[in-house]
């Protein structure tokens, strides 16, 4: 999983075999080219991280009422998300599959070679 962001004139080569999943949540914003060449490439926005305190102060606080406090700073079911932008010039799929999950926006040329793509996944998100 990359968290970074890719920026300026670059071009990203991930030459992986089919059973191999990458996913970014950070962002884009390059003018370059990306390839994925094999394997899934996923593009989502990040769960916002929240503060987290541990188990026992967390079962302390439920017993007087207080549901409010998370022992891990991010879940598959919390509601916020931060959106990220991935502006690319040009995607390139190869023999790859291709999700645009939640909280994403993709901007740029797509080449889609015996590829597959599913924009707006709701449903297969990383954390």
């Amino acid at each position: 999983m990359w968290h970074g962001h890719f920026t300026g004139n670059l071009s990203v080569l991930n030459n992986t075999s089919s059973a191999v999943d990458f996913i970014m949540d950070g962002g884009a914003d390059m003018s370059g080219s990306f390839t994925q060449q094999g394997g899934g490439l996923y593009i989502q926005g990040h769960p916002v991280v929240h503060a987290v305190s541990s188990e026992a102060v967390a079962a302390a606080l439920r017993k007087q009422g207080d549901n409010s406090v998370l022992t891990r700073p991010v879940s598959f079911t919390q509601k916020d998300w931060e959106s990220r932008t991935f502006s690319i010039g040009q995607l390139k799929l190869k023999e790859a599959s291709f999700s645009l999950s939640r909280n994403a926006t993709l901007t740029g040329d797509i080449d889609a070679d015996n590829a597959t793509m599913v924009l707006e996944v709701t449903r297969c998100i990383w954390i």
